[in-house]
């Protein structure tokens, strides 16, 4: 009879325990968060719902966390501003999976494993697109190559607006400004490959297939090809640098820049420890291009100060973005694979709109 009792005892405490954290199903928080909570925003944000229920803090790509204050939470990730790079404004909506409580955590930057913890529920309202013809690249049989120019493109994150971003830089630097193939460094990626598209490493096109990303964009392998650089290029050398998929984080008086550590972490450092090393390269110029968050913070602290110490003192930066404004998707014509700057600026340099659909 005791035995008997204590099965009973163990079972209604089981079950009080079950209902306790499932009461409140994943469909009724989905609900709750779509149409109550965030009804008036629809339009402006994507939303997306984890598969399942938290008992842990939210963890963020940056290894930060979003704290969870509930013994069992739906978890809800708002992204505020969806046409945006990284950092910028989002939410996390927890849920209490008891009783259907909320509460919303402000963030910056997107959880661990979105694409597969997290499924997306809502999206904001993308415009429509506007039809155009691209325009192939003619290739100019006066051309002649240049052995002094030289580019180094940093893309920290793979998806599809940044390998496009590259793609086109790769391109430009190429067909419109006479860069050689060899004299581009590209970085990309925790390790070094793309995953985002059918052209995978291949950066100018099937016509002649190439391996054009030549390395990973880990704050390791940036420092040793700064080292390099400062050993192979010399006075009369041009070096352009372009930073694309890079989030960008400032708080307070540190700029700081992400670089990834694997495919789910990304790791802060100093964007002013970044512009110390490339002051040792000794080039006539340097052209640096921040597609970036901020841009024109970050470029301030690679200008040269005309020290005894600074090698090159002519560098020209240039950056869309000031202190706190985000840099944007181009959405009118591409549909948000590529920035709005980078994808203008092509497009001045070449004298048409590029072709959304070719590398």
């Amino acid at each position: 009879m005791k035995r008997l009792n204590f099965l009973s005892v163990l079972f209604v405490a089981l079950f009080l325990t079950t209902t306790i954290f499932a009461q409140f199903t994943r469909q009724q928080a989905i609900d709750l968060i779509l149409n109550d909570v965030l009804s008036d925003d629809m339009d402006n944000i994507d939303v997306y719902a984890s598969f399942n229920s938290f008992s842990d803090d939210a963890a963020l790509i940056d290894n930060d966390n979003a704290t969870n204050p509930y013994a069992g939470s739906w978890v809800f990730y708002v992204n505020d501003s969806p046409f945006a790079a990284w950092y910028h404004q989002c939410r996390y909506i927890f849920v209490n999976a008891s009783n259907g409580d909320y509460s919303t955590v402000g963030k910056e930057i997107y959880p661990k494993f979105l694409l597969t913890d997290y499924e997306e529920i809502s999206s904001a309202v993308r415009p429509d697109l506007i039809a155009m013809d691209g325009t192939p690249f003619v290739p100019d049989p006066q051309k002649v190559e240049s052995n002094y120019n030289y580019a180094l493109i940093i893309c920290a994150m793979d998806n599809m607006r940044n390998i496009s971003n590259v793609s086109l830089i790769f391109n430009v630097l190429i067909q419109n400004y006479n860069y050689k193939k060899e004299n581009i460094i590209v970085l990309y990626n925790y390790d070094g490959h793309n995953y985002s598209n059918r052209w995978y490493d291949d950066l100018d096109g099937p016509l002649e297939p190439s391996y054009d990303i030549d390395g990973e964009a880990t704050w390791e392998n940036i420092q040793t090809t700064i080292t390099n650089l400062s050993t192979d290029l010399e006075h009369s050398d041009q070096l352009a640098i372009f930073f694309t998929g890079v989030p960008v984080q400032i708080a307070g008086a540190t700029v700081n820049m992400g670089f990834p550590v694997d495919a789910n972490i990304i790791e802060l450092y100093p964007a002013y420890d970044l512009s110390q090393a490339i002051d040792n390269i000794n080039c006539g110029q340097m052209i640096l291009n921040f597609d970036v968050n901020s841009a024109s913070e970050v470029s301030s602290l690679f200008e040269a100060t005309g020290s005894s110490g600074d090698i090159c003192k002519n560098r020209y930066l240039t950056g869309s973005t000031s202190t706190y404004e985000n840099n944007y998707a181009e959405m009118y014509f591409s549909g948000g694979n590529y920035s709005e700057q980078l994808f203008y600026w092509a497009s001045a340099a070449r004298g048409f709109l590029p072709d959304v659909n070719a590398p």
